[in-house]
């Protein structure tokens, strides 16, 4: 009994140690031609089943990370995830699982208008003015179908109810799977609250970029997997003894 206890509680030591050292690397920019190298990029995450790509896209202003660079991350699932300020940039005050669901659901419908960078460019500025960016977006872009303000009424009403669409019905939107979507925080990045403005993050001037990652299948965290095989070991021993105690 106390083998298999001392061996359960080694499987949760690894559980804990594969999530430290998750690693994502930032491999391509955006090609919107309205901002800098705005989002969608693409990035490879060390996460889960093995290094998967995946369509990113910034949710952090403030901060700045190379193409090419890398980092180790906490990652966070959207649908199923804790979006604490242990883990996340922003996380930690009551209205972060909004404020993230709120981010998804625009990072949705900026992949579905691929066909109009003007209004990437302007989902771009909504994902930024939710999570306190410096300096507010007010660019305004020929051929979007609406500003940076409008898809941020959409997302809110969306997400929470409150207000109403700017444009149409929910027929014109597409509900986000939400375990579909991660958030790549740098470890130095965590800890953050909801709405922190300015280039100072809350770790010192100069951490890395908080990343939303999508992938078309949920990812289940590394940690669910030894978590899993540490509950069917676990299972497999008890019964085990059972079945011996009954049969003495």
């Amino acid at each position: 009994m106390k083998a298999t206890l001392n061996t359960l509680a080694g499987l949760l030591v690894l559980c804990a140690s594969l999530q430290a050292s998750t690693s994502f690397t930032l491999n391509t920019g955006g090609s919107n031609s309205f901002l800098s190298s705005a989002s969608p990029y693409s990035g490879s995450l060390n996460y889960g089943s093995g290094n998967i790509a995946y369509t990113i896209i910034c949710d952090d202003f403030a901060d700045e990370q190379s193409i090419g660079g890398s980092y180790t991350a906490d990652v966070t699932n959207v649908g199923t995830g804790s979006l604490t300020n242990k883990d996340t940039r922003f996380g930690g005050s009551t209205s972060s699982t909004t404020l993230y669901d709120e981010l998804v659901w625009l990072g949705t419908e900026m992949l579905n208008h691929s066909a109009n960078q003007a209004d990437q460019a302007s989902i771009q500025e909504a994902i930024w003015a939710l999570t306190g960016g410096a300096g507010a977006p007010t660019a305004s872009y020929t051929g979007q179908t609406q500003t940076y303000a409008e898809w941020e009424q959409d997302a809110k009403f969306a997400v929470t109810g409150i207000g109403s669409y700017y444009i149409g019905t929910a027929a014109n939107y597409t509900t986000p799977v939400y375990s579909n979507w991660l958030v790549i925080t740098a470890t130095d990045a965590v800890g953050c609250t909801s709405g922190t403005t300015g280039t100072t993050a809350c770790n010192g001037p100069a951490v890395n970029q908080e990343f939303l990652a999508y992938t078309p299948s949920a990812t289940p965290e590394p940690a669910s997997f030894i978590l899993l095989g540490s509950g069917l070991l676990a299972g497999a021993v008890f019964g085990r003894r059972r079945m011996v105690k009954s049969n003495s």
